[in-house]
């Protein structure tokens, strides 16, 4: 793993998050140092969701799906965006809410059955119309889900505060809550009183 000794200007030029520094928590930037240092994840799609979030109209929206406001738990009130790393495994995420979603992979079984009875030709049209065709899907309509980037809105601008693992359906996010209180209250405590 690489380490990098940047000061502290030198790391936000760096992760190009200079003019809005004071609102990203110090635990955001050590999570985006580890990830860095890892080389496991594009820090820049990170910071591209959040330069969106900052200038939505001067930049051009990335490929993942659009922020959202939380509603229940302990994360109700904060917000978050997805940043979608283009790695396998967030690809799979992904291509499983077609195989969960009532209906859908049976009409695309469907239609690649209407397309041959042959079995080889069967299995290159349904993996191209189950793997390209959704792939260029969620891209075209900029609706790739991934990790989270959590963040608050106060006083009419955005407090970037951790980055995340997407949750599943249905699990206690209240966790994620008391982790982000722990490690960004200090820093921005009027997020988090009551």
């Amino acid at each position: 793993m690489q380490k990098f000794n940047f000061s502290k200007n030198e790391e936000s030029k760096f992760l190009e998050i200079t003019d809005f520094r004071d609102r990203v928590s110090d635990y955001f930037v050590a999570q985006l140092r580890h990830l860095l240092e890892e080389g496991t994840v594009h820090t820049e799609n990170i910071v591209a969701e959040l330069k969106y979030l900052e200038n939505p109209q001067e930049q051009e929206r990335t490929i993942s799906k659009r922020q959202k406001k939380f509603s229940g738990g302990k994360l109700r009130g904060f917000w978050h965006t997805h940043f979608f790393n283009v790695d396998l495994s967030q690809q799979a995420i992904n291509y499983l809410k077609i195989l969960t979603k009532d209906g859908e992979f049976e009409s695309i079984a469907k239609a690649a059955m209407e397309e041959s009875d042959d079995p080889h030709v069967f299995a290159e049209v349904i993996t191209d119309k189950l793997i390209g065709q959704k792939f260029q899907d969620f891209t075209d309509n900029k609706s790739w889900t991934g990790d989270w980037v959590i963040y608050a809105k106060h006083g009419g601008v955005n407090y970037y505060l951790m980055l995340c693992k997407h949750s599943l359906e249905g699990e206690d996010t209240d966790p994620i809550y008391y982790e982000m209180e722990e490690k960004c209250g200090v820093q921005f405590p009027f997020l988090f009183s009551d």
